[in-house]
């Protein structure tokens, strides 16, 4: 019917604009991070191409796809669901509006993408090659993109990008992964239709060169390995399954490439040393090892319900608060919240349990058995497509075993591999690579039923999914205009718009709480008139409220918790009623949810040293010492609470461990000075006040502390010098001017003050 093809192309050109603009795609401005970028234009173009292709079967002459693949990836997305109902459902694992992709609805958006992909370009052979053309020339506009990133990086950098490392295909790792599908993707296309004119076939060289000149520049080894492995597969494939062309020449140019990625792997660097200076990007990047990751998944599966099923969608972060050792704070990266662990799969078999891994793997054997399948029976220009679709999704795929991808890498490969059933479905001789069409042009009940299903399932997971991120993004907006010029009252109402939209995010939350206790200091100052006290308590209240609104969507996130307690906290600190023992219970919570981490009991250590009980804190101090031995704030605190006691010497242990771990924070010499001085060490306490103003030229109590230091020290032309420079930095007091008078005539510097 004229109907149904014209919803089917709607469908097809909505995959095909996809696929173009999703390499490359961003929103300028920082209102809109990367990943939220792509999945907002991923959402929005699936579900037109899902809807559409509902409405074609509806109209009756619609293929309905029935393989292998198909039926296997299925299990993906139940997979999620079931794990999500059964960990109770929380909103965390249903869907997130910062990208994050390890949640039901992704699942669900990615097999839609496989299932209409593979639906819609089957029998399709020249939308396939528009499909491929354009995420081709996408991937080139992406190496273009950050060719101009490198070269002039901040009039690029859009209030989006960070760093030269921050890429539009997400992270740095991430843009390597595309780089090497695209040089898979344009090399084994060369021969094929897609190229059939000069300027496709000039094109996907462009891009292949392209490709392989800035994979260079990211020297990730891991990609080169991978890269180096599919090339050698793809030379064994030619060998026996030859292209149209020279197949020795063919064999050469990829087992040339396997060899020269191998030595890339394991030489990248030093010649990575030989690149120009603009394009040496230092990319950091930091993840739980398998043995991390294995380790976690063996506390979190301890039972039965968390071993078949996992402990739910995107909670891989809480079991890494639950259960990491402490051995993490010694590194750089110990307040990191992993959201995946080594790779998809085996994060997967943590947050999926057993079913959830079970999903994964069948699939990716459905995926090689349909490999294999092509590799007995195809031939022509229609197996090289097919072969070059194969070999992108194996790329990809290893990947996943290996590394946790972005949205990018993981949305490519459904899409691809919904592209690679397709292909098969336009040979029906094998039973398991069947589609049926509906008699006479006229859907059954069954399928009417089924796509009506469909289409509302997907209305309402795209519906879900553009909630989160818009309302996640009106938080992003409340942070941009906080940072740009304080105006709380303009992130305040960005912050109210956002959880209108989502009244679940516990971000908007947590934001709304901390903008909270802006306002709180700020109206405590002046709230002098019964109306200024009004507004005072309408404040506080709706703190409150968020606080609590946080820690009730999500009551296994610390960070919900340590946000209510520092809300408590400030309370306790001006004197209200009952925040003490409510700010304590709190983080009490947030200690028991994240028990290796040291900032919860640092931060009850400081509530404890507000109140004056300052054994309490020390006893927190000391535990705090104990997670992570290189917390210099709790060795700067617990230093000043030993001062009050007068045990100088512990005081002075802590002070100069402080320093040791921070050299380079004026602050902590400061302190240490002060400490030195009360204890009548005044040689050494001179030498810190001395090392606190070279860090910190014009840092006028330091200047005034070693000028009083001088003078117990008997050297009155340099404390009269000192202190002069004090009175220099302070014109307006005239008790510093009456201290030089005292002390160059060798008074005490505090006589007649």
């Amino acid at each position: 019917m004229q109907t149904d093809s014209f919803f089917s192309s709607i469908s097809r050109y909505a995959l095909i604009v996809l696929v173009g603009l999703f390499p490359f795609f961003f929103v300028p401005g920082g209102t809109v991070i990367v990943a939220q970028g792509k999945m907002l234009i991923a959402t929005l173009l699936v579900a037109i191409a899902g809807v559409s292709w509902c409405v074609a079967v509806l109209f009756g002459s619609s293929r309905i796809p029935r393989h292998s693949v198909i039926a296997l990836a299925a299990l993906l997305p139940i997979a999620y669901a079931i794990s999500a109902i059964l960990s109770g459902w929380p909103t965390s694992s249903i869907v997130s509006g910062v990208g994050v992709h390890d949640t039901v609805v992704s699942a669900a958006l990615y097999f839609a993408a496989l299932l209409v992909g593979a639906a819609v370009f089957a029998h399709a052979t020249k939308g396939i090659v528009w499909f491929l053309r354009s995420l081709l020339v996408g991937t080139l506009v992406l190496m273009l993109f950050q060719a101009v990133r490198l070269m002039w990086p901040e009039p690029s950098s859009f209030g989006v990008f960070l760093n030269q490392a921050s890429t539009a295909a997400g992270s740095w790792h991430d843009f390597g992964i595309v780089l090497g599908l695209s040089v898979i993707l344009s090399l084994l296309l060369l021969r094929t239709s897609v190229a059939r004119s000069l300027l496709w076939r000039a094109c996907l060289f462009v891009t292949a060169i392209a490709g392989l000149m800035s994979m260079v520049i990211v020297n990730m080894a891991d990609i080169w390995y991978v890269f180096g492995a599919v090339s050698f597969l793809i030379a064994i494939y030619v060998a026996f399954r030859p292209f149209e062309g020279n197949t020795l020449l063919q064999i050469a140019l990829w087992v040339l490439l396997a060899a020269a990625s191998a030595a890339l792997g394991y030489f990248g660097s030093q010649v990575y040393a030989y690149l120009p200076a603009p394009v040496q990007v230092a990319a950091v990047e930091v993840r739980p090892s398998w043995e991390g990751t294995f380790a976690i998944g063996q506390e979190a599966l301890g039972e039965s319900r968390t071993l078949f099923f996992g402990s739910g969608p995107n909670s891989f972060n809480r079991s890494w608060a639950l259960h990491k050792p402490t051995s993490v704070n010694a590194t750089d990266f110990w307040a990191f919240d992993f959201n995946a662990g080594v790779g998809v799969l085996p994060t997967a078999f943590v947050t999926l349990g057993v079913f959830g891994l079970a999903a994964w793997l069948l699939t990716s054997v459905g995926f090689l058995a349909a490999m294999w399948r092509m590799f007995r029976r195809k031939e022509g220009n229609e197996s090289s497509i097919a072969f070059s679709l194969a070999a992108s999704v194996l790329f990809l795929f290893i990947f996943h075993v290996m590394y946790a991808p972005g949205f990018v890498a993981s949305m490519l490969l459904f899409i691809l591999l919904g592209l690679f059933v397709a292909t098969s479905l336009t040979v029906p001789r094998d039973p398991v690579e069947q589609v049926f069409r509906v008699e006479e042009n006229s859907a059954s009940k069954i399928d009417m039923i089924g796509a009506a299903l469909a289409a509302i399932l997907i209305v309402v997971i795209s519906g879900v999914s553009m909630r989160a991120l818009a309302s996640d993004m009106m938080v992003n907006k409340a942070v941009v205009e906080f940072a740009k010029d304080r105006d709380s009252g303009a992130a305040s109402m960005a912050i109210e718009r956002a959880l209108v939209i989502w009244p679940s995010n516990e971000r908007a939350h947590r934001a709304a709480v901390e903008l909270g206790v802006l306002s709180l200091s700020e109206q405590g100052a002046k709230a002098n008139d019964p109306e200024a006290q009004a507004r005072l308590q309408a404040t506080l209240t709706q703190a409150i409220q968020h606080g609590l609104s946080a820690v009730s969507i999500g009551r296994t996130d610390y960070q919900n918790w340590l946000t209510l307690a520092q809300l408590y906290q400030e309370l306790a600190g001006a004197g209200v009623g009952g925040a003490y023992e409510q700010a304590r219970e709190a983080y009490a919570t947030a200690r028991a949810e994240n028990p290796t981490n040291p900032v919860p009991v640092f931060r009850l250590a400081q509530l404890e040293a507000v109140q004056g009980n300052r054994d309490a804190a020390i006893g927190l101090l000391k535990e705090t010492i104990q997670l992570k031995q290189n917390f210099a704030a709790a060795y700067y605190l617990i230093s000043q609470l030993y001062a009050e006691k007068q045990q100088y010497q512990e005081a002075t242990e802590a002070s100069a461990i402080a320093v040791q771990l921070v050299p380079q924070d004026p602050l902590g010499w400061y302190n240490l000075g002060t400490i030195l001085y009360a204890s009548k060490q005044n040689r050494d306490a001179a030498a810190a006040f001395s090392q606190a103003i070279t860090l910190m030229p014009n840092y006028s109590n330091a200047i005034f502390m070693l000028a009083l230091t001088y003078a117990q020290l008997g050297e009155t032309d340099s404390a009269a010098l000192t202190m002069a420079r004090v009175a220099e930095l302070n014109p307006d007091d005239a008790g510093v001017q009456r201290m030089v008078e005292n002390i160059k005539a060798k008074k005490d510097p505090f006589t007649g003050l």
